[in-house]
């Protein structure tokens, strides 16, 4: 049976890991952040692991040990991806193979008007100059 080890089961990985419940046979591991979350992932079948994005030596044990990993937490954490990579090397020195999907997280941008204005302006994925405009340091 495949491993799967999802690191972010908020928004984006909660709805992941329905998918993968009720889809086909895994041994799912989750990272979580609060011990109290462990028995409702437990009582779903999903075994769970403690930490953070920080715990570096966490995710890549944990990589290291699974199939498949899903990263939905955020793409702007380097240090879990560094952490992610590092698993996927041991498992390819081991021969394994690993298949790795990071999505971007939930995000939100916005102008600071805080009710004060309304702006005309829409960012839209269609659109993806007007994003890219912005500069790495503003908020999103």
């Amino acid at each position: 049976m495949p491993s799967v080890f999802l690191v972010g089961p908020g928004l984006i990985g909660g709805e992941v890991l329905d998918l993968l419940i009720k889809g086909e046979k895994y041994n799912i591991t989750t990272l979580v952040r609060r011990e109290a979350a462990c028995p409702a992932f437990h009582e779903l079948g999903v075994q769970t692991v403690l930490g953070s994005l920080s715990d570096k030596d966490v995710i890549a044990t944990q990589t290291a040990a699974s199939d498949i990993v899903i990263h939905t937490a955020t793409a702007d954490d380097l240090p879990s991806v560094q952490a992610i990579l590092e698993g996927v090397r041991e498992r390819t020195q081991r021969r394994q193979q690993t298949i790795y999907i990071h999505t971007s997280g939930a995000s939100l941008l916005g102008d600071n008007a805080e009710g004060s204005y309304r702006s005309d302006f829409i960012f839209d994925d269609e659109n993806p100059s007007s994003i890219d405009a912005l500069p790495d340091a503003a908020a999103h």
